[in-house]
């Protein structure tokens, strides 16, 4: 007669002898970088202040050497959405503003992604902007903008001659009220097998971390102040970066990921959207 399982005092049956070297996760590559999302550089409400403290932060205090960044790094130009606040509206004067503007620290390269919005406007004429700026700034003397891919992109983290994968995306549509429940919904829609570790995604400005389908999700504020359009939709722009930390086994696995929100808590000092209103010193009575 087979003697019964022992149970523990807790309840639970007692661990297999053949899982447990499997529990042992041994984290030996640490892995840090940066992360930035809906820069649009040269609009009037871009926060590039901020965007040059957080690479400061990155080369000088963190000591990183990759910062990825989720698309929208330039605003594009449809004249009835944005005409009236783009510093640059062609495609090489917003083009060359950036080789010009954008922060180079050295030893940093920015692995970037295009949106379909914004500088996607022109890729839905069929150009590849995001191509275009990469190799344009190369023959400018930059080689730290890398250009990844349309809309999303997987990048490999690789240790030990393994890897594993974390995917930037710049989705669409408009905010939820839950601030996890896009994040949520797109990893849903990963078919089996090509969910990624980590999924870094973009264009709703809000800050969010959430462990999902063992993927960890993370969304991204931006680097622009609220707009009047996102005034009107009561909609909240959240500006700052952050830096991911992940950990990997032996076998490439991501097995520990922890990230660092950098946030710039300083809206009343950009709260005039027309320039004239902001220069007005004497205050209305009634």
């Amino acid at each position: 007669m087979q003697k019964p399982r022992r149970l523990l005092k807790n309840g639970l049956a007692p661990l297999r002898s053949d899982l447990k070297g499997r529990l042992h996760i041994k984290c030996r590559n640490l892995t840090r970088f940066g992360v930035a999302c809906l820069t649009r550089i040269y609009v009037a409400l871009s926060r590039e202040d901020a965007l040059n403290s957080l690479y400061e932060r990155f080369a000088q205090v963190e000591g990183l050497d990759t910062v990825v960044h989720c698309g929208n790094m330039v605003d594009g130009n449809i004249a009835r959405i944005n005409g009236g606040h783009l510093k640059r509206t062609t495609i090489d004067g917003q083009t060359n503003y950036v080789i010009d503007h954008y922060p180079a620290r050295t030893g940093i390269r920015t692995v970037f992604i295009t949106g379909d919005d914004h500088e996607g406007w022109w890729q839905k004429e069929g150009y590849n902007w995001g191509k275009h700026l990469e190799l344009e700034a190369i023959d400018q003397g930059r080689s730290d903008l890398v250009y990844s891919g349309h809309v999303e992109a997987d990048l490999r983290i690789t240790h030990n001659g393994h890897y594993d994968i974390m995917r930037l995306m710049h989705p669409g549509g408009g905010s939820s009220y839950a601030v996890s429940y896009k994040g949520q919904k797109m990893v849903e829609s990963f078919e089996g097998g090509e969910k990624p570790a980590i999924f870094v995604y973009g264009h709703y400005h809000v800050a969010d971390f959430l462990p999902y389908r063992n993927v960890y999700c993370i969304g991204l504020p931006g680097l622009q102040a609220q707009t009047v359009f996102g005034r009107k939709k009561g909609l909240r722009m959240e500006v700052g970066g952050a830096i991911i930390r992940c950990a990997q086994d032996d076998d490439g696995h991501i097995a520990a990921c922890s990230v660092e929100f950098i946030m710039f808590y300083d809206r009343k000092f950009y709260k005039k959207f027309i320039v004239s209103d902001e220069r007005r010193t004497k205050p209305i009575e009634i």
